[in-house]
């Protein structure tokens, strides 16, 4: 009682109440009607907002760097990183994000291991689509990936698809150009010729798996349209007919460009701006701020997410992305909160019972003290978060807000 409801549409928030029943919402009721309320705890939203919990698109869990706690490197070994990515989950929970779409590990087991103990109720975060680490054909090294040319094989990636998958991956990651987002200097790099990423995509349908790329170029962004990737990440160089193939298929694909990192590289990260530019990130951070006005024009969906996880873009500062949308790409608050619940849910595979206020979804909520359609900063705030709420069950409940029987 007592709230605004933002359903997840974009629609301007409406007076209104939501009951929830189990794990599931029952009843939601607009203007001045009231949902039924024998049996039920009522909780007095003192005049905030109640939305959809957000999805985090491009989630790195096991990138191991998070607020508060700190990291010895990159690379943990399992134990150290299984629990840099349980602290992890629990700040991406406490963000408001409710479901994460991971675009890539370090370790997919130990991935595969937090879903599960996520699912099971044993760790607090959010729900889970975990992730093949991310494969690319070429680096140097001692860098993140390390792999040879038998690798970009046709028959090499299917081979590994079914390991990741019978290990219990639910997405794959191929960098299909560039070696990562902390190298975006690389981005003309190719890893994998046509028949091998038409191979990975074959096998990945077959399996049931998502499929996320990280695509620098417009011939890899075409490369991923063209073979039904779900997710692309960066599309920094789209050109005019790459974009034109995506709006072919906005009704199942999604960008997200991850602004947040290449923003920390040349801003936040304390990089000499010689060493921005050796670093490409100015380059590519400009080139998204372009590329995607005539992104969001079309109206192919693009949902936030921006690699964190690094020691200058630390997990628990994911909700920064959803300011850089408005700030830099020029989408209204209210647009790119559709985004994170909407048309996360949507990626998820979940479209039809997530993402939304609405009867017979899950109850996956959020009360926010204040309206975020107005000020989008607000989820920077946590405490600004008084309530969050996964599949019916009170995660937070601020004690500021009263609760009556």
């Amino acid at each position: 009682m007592n709230v605004s409801v933002f359903d997840g549409s974009g629609r301007t928030p409406v007076p209104g109440e939501v009951r929830v029943d189990g794990t599931r919402i029952a009843k939601v009721a607009r203007g001045g009607q009231r949902v039924p309320r024998a049996g039920a705890v009522v909780v007095d939203g003192r005049g905030g907002t109640l939305m959809p919990g957000m999805v985090d698109a491009h989630a790195h869990l096991t990138f191991p760097f998070g607020v508060g706690r700190p990291a010895s490197g990159f690379m943990l070994p399992p134990g150290e990183l299984a629990f840099a990515a349980a602290n992890n989950a629990r700040l991406l929970l406490e963000s408001g994000f409710t479901s994460a779409f991971s675009g890539g590990s370090v370790n997919a087991e130990v991935e595969v291991h937090l879903k599960r103990e996520i699912d099971a109720g044993r760790l607090p975060g959010p729900r889970l689509r975990a992730a093949s680490f991310e494969k690319a054909a070429t680096t140097e090294p001692g860098k993140l990936i390390e792999f040879d040319d038998d690798d970009t094989r046709p028959a090499a990636l299917s081979e590994w698809i079914g390991e990741m998958a019978e290990l219990g991956c639910d997405n794959i990651k191929l960098v299909l150009s560039g070696r990562s987002a902390l190298e975006p200097q690389y981005w003309d790099l190719v890893n994998y010729g046509d028949d091998s990423v038409a191979a990975a995509a074959r096998t990945a349908k077959a399996k049931g798996l998502k499929l996320a790329c990280h695509a620098m170029t417009a011939e890899t962004v075409k490369q991923a349209v063209r073979n039904d990737f779900d997710a692309i990440y960066h599309a920094n160089f789209a050109d005019a007919e790459a974009i034109d193939m995506l709006e072919e298929k906005k009704d199942r694909l999604f960008l997200a460009p991850a602004v947040g990192i290449l923003y920390a590289d040349c801003h936040e990260g304390g990089f000499t701006p010689e060493q921005v530019r050796d670093r490409g990130s100015q380059e590519a951070l400009d080139a998204i701020c372009e590329t995607y006005q005539e992104i969001r024009a079309r109206g192919i969906p693009v949902l936030p997410g921006g690699d964190y996880g690094f020691p200058h873009n630390p997990h628990g500062t994911e909700a920064r992305d959803l300011q850089h949308f408005v700030d830099l790409l020029g989408y209204t608050p209210a647009e790119v909160l559709s985004a994170a619940t909407m048309q996360g849910a949507r990626l998820m595979g979940m479209g039809h019972e997530l993402g939304l206020v609405r009867e017979g979804y899950l109850a996956d909520l959020l009360l926010v003290d204040g309206d975020p359609t107005g000020d989008i900063r607000i989820f920077q705030d946590k405490k600004k978060i008084a309530v969050i709420m996964q599949d019916g069950r009170l995660v937070k409940a601020g004690s500021t807000v009263p609760v009556a029987v």
